[in-house]
């Protein structure tokens, strides 16, 4: 699934908020850094339409060719929605944070009524190349250690549809939760995560990301209910392939944010765990600061249970 030209990177520009370089240029001293100041995989590729990458093999669509940005929705069958069911019951955290909202209650769980796939090819293309970039960092970069870290969703195992195409341990890839509006995540799906309005609505403890969950009741908190169409009085929450590659662990109560983004933007870091669930007994969050980072799939339309 890696993108057909290993050395695409000699023509991305630089995905860090406000940073105006075009295109990525090596410093004499190390050849992981650009000119800009910025890491290597912290530059997105251009929209290059003579780059291929191969489709996930359960897409609808699978005849892309060169210059192909086919964006399509796909309602996923009811063997999907029984296995996206699972992952969300393998994720289920009940318990309360202030994200919530005061006097608000905590679902005992959630139940699943629709899905909806999102096969944006621009999109996809993008994230493979970015995995592909933080692998080869990965294995060039010895100095620190490589931790994998395995998330809740994991616990339900590889669902049927993923068989062949399975996420790739070897760089931290996950499937992680996104709470927003219907319309938000319509929005992400058709042009991605805009870094420039990361932390709007989850905050900044870790720096301006963009904020995941391995649990669907923290990206609960921030989904809505759709108030009308074929959705009315369903909420929404994206389900997401993640690449997290060498992780910053923090589980301090009041982390340094700067200090964290800086690791991740300048350093040898890819993404920040915050480790909430260790020192305030509530969740682990996860924090990008790179749009490509991750590809918002399927659009999970579910109920909230209280028993």
């Amino acid at each position: 699934m890696e993108a057909a030209d290993p050395e695409a990177h000699k023509c991305m520009e630089c995905g860090i908020t406000d940073c105006e370089c075009t295109s990525f240029c090596p410093t004499e001293d190390d050849d992981r850094f650009c000119k800009c100041g910025h890491k290597r995989s912290a530059h997105a590729a251009n929209d290059d339409e003579t780059m291929v990458s191969a489709i996930p093999c359960y897409w609808t669509n699978q005849s892309v060719e060169e210059k192909s940005h086919f964006f399509e929705w796909i309602d996923c069958d009811d063997d999907t929605v029984q296995e996206i069911q699972q992952l969300v019951d393998a994720s289920v955290k009940r318990t309360w944070t202030r994200d919530r909202g005061k006097g608000m209650k905590v679902p005992s769980g959630y139940t699943v009524a629709a899905v909806k796939r999102s096969e944006n090819y621009k999109l996809w293309r993008k994230y493979v190349l970015k995995r592909s970039l933080i692998k080869q960092n990965l294995e060039r970069d010895t100095d620190l250690p490589f931790e994998a870290y395995t998330v809740k969703t994991a616990l339900a195992g590889t669902p049927s549809f993923m068989s062949g195409e399975p996420l790739d341990e070897s760089c931290n890839e996950w499937l992680m939760w996104h709470g927003t509006s219907l319309e938000g995540a319509e929005r992400i799906c058709e042009i991605d995560f805009k870094q420039r309005l990361a932390g709007t609505a989850t905050g900044t403890l870790y720096g301006r990301g963009t904020y995941f969950a391995e649990s669907c009741t923290k990206a609960d908190e921030y989904a809505q209910v759709a108030q009308d169409g074929e959705h009315a009085g369903l909420f929404a929450m994206l389900l997401c392939r993640v690449v997290g590659g060498r992780v910053r662990y923090t589980d301090e109560p009041e982390p340094d944010a700067d200090a964290l983004t800086a690791d991740c933007l300048h350093g040898s870091f890819d993404a920040v765990l915050g480790d909430r669930e260790k020192c305030r007994n509530t969740f682990r969050e996860f924090v990008l600061f790179a749009s490509d980072q991750a590809y918002p799939e399927y659009i999970v339309f579910y109920k909230r249970r209280f028993e």
